[in-house]
């Protein structure tokens, strides 16, 4: 090795792509909750725009429309608008355990998620995730996923 590029002289540091980058932050700052929980939570909170990240699999398509769908998991189901997810959208199917990314969008008569990500976690070990979800939420001090 050259002492220039030893002392790091020329050497450009690589940075993430901006959608990347963007995608990491988006996810980052998204709150950890099961479905249960956002069911439980809309009832008695205004969750109207908190950015959330779900396990669910596909439950039903709404009849009519090409974008609202229902996902389940655990006995709870939610709304779930994928509209923005466009061509994602088309490779899901029902027997597939995903993680959901995107806005609660609540008002009187309606409440669901905008979905922005969707991701196959089917080989997940979903006790684990729990597991260390909790231990996550023990160390931040969380008594409810929305502080």
């Amino acid at each position: 090795m050259s002492e220039a590029v030893a002392a790091g002289e020329g050497v450009v540091p690589v940075s993430p792509a901006p959608a990347t980058a963007q995608l990491e932050t988006a996810v980052a700052v998204a709150h950890v909750v099961s479905l249960a929980e956002l069911q439980r939570w809309q009832a008695v909170a205004p969750l109207d725009g908190v950015s959330v990240r779900c396990l669910g699999r596909l439950h039903s398509v709404a009849s009519g429309s090409a974008h609202q769908v229902q996902f389940g998991f655990e006995g709870a189901v939610v709304e779930v608008d994928v509209s923005l997810l466009e061509e994602m959208w088309t490779s899901v199917r029902p027997d597939v355990l995903y993680v959901l990314v995107g806005e609660v969008y609540q008002t009187r008569n309606e409440f669901g998620i905008r979905a922005r990500l969707i991701q196959n976690v089917n080989t997940l070990d979903v006790a684990l995730y729990r597991e260390a979800l909790q231990l996550l939420r023990d160390e931040q001090g969380l008594t409810y996923p929305f502080q």
